[in-house]
């Protein structure tokens, strides 16, 4: 897989990136092997970024976009307080079947800025979020959300801003 896919860093990197891509990676090529996908073929493109918040605190997100990377796609969101590294099957879902799975640390866990305050702000953080990932060269406009548990009460807090981009939700309790 070395070379076949490839790893971009924003403002700044995360200490773990290449822990995530090795995981990444062998999911991916789990994923080939039992789908018949050549070995050739074009690997997602993984990105970091800062992620500006209306306030000014600024949360890491991972942005897993699928080949052909200039392509509009939806994306599926995945806010967690769980850290970069969760081993997440919607985010790899979601970059199989032709959406971009955008994972973010939430306020004031692992390399994001601010507090961590129980979702009292999830909710602002979820449209600033989408709006910023609307705004991406990559992204058709549209958004859908995914999560279980901790993830989940991130997705149902997202509704409460009314986000013109939010599509869809699956949320497991």
């Amino acid at each position: 897989l070395a070379g076949r896919g490839t790893v971009s860093h924003g403002v700044e990197s995360y200490p773990q990136a290449f822990q995530l891509w090795d995981s990444v990676s062998q999911i991916f090529q789990d994923y080939m092997a039992q789908n018949g996908v050549q070995q050739g073929a074009n690997l997602p493109h993984i990105s970091f970024h800062k992620v500006n918040m209306t306030d000014g605190v600024t949360l890491d997100t991972i942005i897993i976009n699928p080949y052909p990377y200039d392509a509009k796609k939806p994306a599926c969101v995945v806010r967690s307080p769980y850290g970069p590294t969760t081993e997440n099957m919607a985010d790899i879902f979601t970059a199989t079947n032709n959406f971009v799975a955008v994972l973010q640390d939430q306020r004031g866990t692992f390399g994001s800025g601010g507090d961590f305050d129980m979702w009292r702000g999830a909710s602002v953080d979820a449209r600033d979020t989408f709006d910023w990932v609307s705004g991406q060269n990559w992204s058709d406009g549209t958004i859908f959300t995914a999560g279980a548990s901790a993830d989940g009460i991130a997705e149902f807090a997202a509704v409460l801003a009314n986000p013109p981009q939010l599509r869809g939700q699956w949320i497991m309790w």
